[in-house]
């Protein structure tokens, strides 16, 4: 989980971590995507329904750099790798990076070039409502209107 993220719902954490797939990425499957969004493709589309209950997707492409008109969705920060092959291998590139690429890469990077060796991902949906993702002062403000609005009373 991106440090950055913050979750509405702690049931988004139990789907994902319990998904039958072994390697998963949180995907909100939007309409409008930004240029800075970390955005990604899936094989088979954008589900027809974006509820929390849709299956899961193949990812074939996952960046910044992909076209928002191809994109099917923005990756939140949120996933799960189970399958030891592709951990191995994503903690082997984490390894071989220099001081510049740490400072200066997105490690979707490297699940992009894992892509294009073969190793699968899938992309759950998570609905729009349930995360915020924190950049900058505003987005703070905002999260914290956010949660006050869901907080339980005491």
């Amino acid at each position: 989980c991106d440090g950055d993220l913050l979750l509405t719902n702690a049931n988004i954490l139990e789907r994902v971590a319990t998904y039958a797939e072994t390697n998963v990425l949180g995907v909100e499957f939007a309409e409008y995507l930004s240029d800075e969004a970390m955005k990604v493709m899936t094989s088979n589309g954008v589900p027809e329904s974006r509820r929390e209950n849709t299956p899961v997707y193949r990812v074939n492409g996952i960046g910044k750099d992909i076209p928002t008109q191809s994109a099917t969705g923005e990756f939140i920060g949120l996933q799960k790798l189970a399958d030891p092959e592709t951990i191995q291998a994503l903690v082997t590139r984490l390894d071989r990076l220099t001081a510049d690429e740490r400072a200066n890469a997105y490690y979707e990077d490297i699940c992009s070039e894992l892509l294009a060796e073969d190793h699968h991902f899938e992309a759950i949906s998570i609905p729009g409502s349930a995360w915020t993702e924190i950049d900058t002062p505003d987005d703070l403000e905002s999260a914290r209107k956010t949660f006050d609005d869901i907080a339980p009373e005491n």
